[in-house]
């Protein structure tokens, strides 16, 4: 668990843990007589997951979400850049002709939040679907988008472009 070894432990200790979802089926196990570390899932403790299928691969997990959810602050600056665009146009009209300026506001900031939120709740219910969910991706995935990409990327073991921003190359 977290990269370090732990144990002995045994067979009713790893099924508790299973189900308090502290370890997963690819959790790494060894015990006398194993050459080497396996899957639990692998391992001759397997009966201990087989009501649980494995994870959905991840190749074959949709990232538009997750892709949306990484540029949306790149729209969202488009957005207000044409904003204040307009309204120094604005500015410049009512000068020139004497009317009263009233600047436009632009996006509630509540939109963008609300509209994280909900990629981040879409996403991750994908997640779920396919076997890799998790409280943690839960609550980061509506609260904390840029923590969510990464335990994401983390958590189906690909590559964070989309966490970074910048895109793959």
């Amino acid at each position: 668990m977290n990269g370090g070894r732990r144990g002995p432990m045994t067979a009713d200790t790893i099924k508790d843990l299973l189900n308090r979802k502290q370890i997963e089926s690819d959790t790494s196990v060894w015990r006398k007589g194993m050459p080497e570390w396996k899957p639990l899932r692998e391992s001759d403790l397997r009966d201990l997951v087989a009501a649980e299928p494995p994870p959905i691969s991840s190749k074959h997990i949709g990232n538009g979400y997750v892709w949306t959810l990484a540029l949306l602050p790149l729209v969202i600056g488009v957005i207000e850049a044409v904003v204040s665009a307009s309204n120094q146009d604005a500015a410049v009209r009512s000068l020139a002709l004497g009317f009263p300026y009233h600047p436009s506001r632009g996006l509630p900031y509540q939109a963008p939040l609300a509209v994280n939120a909900l990629l981040g709740w879409l996403d991750d219910r994908r997640l779920q679907q396919a076997g890799y969910g998790s409280r943690i991706t839960r609550v980061t995935a509506v609260l904390l988008a840029p923590a969510y990409l990464f335990l994401r990327a983390k958590r189906l073991k690909q590559r964070p472009y989309y966490a970074v921003r910048g895109s793959p190359a």
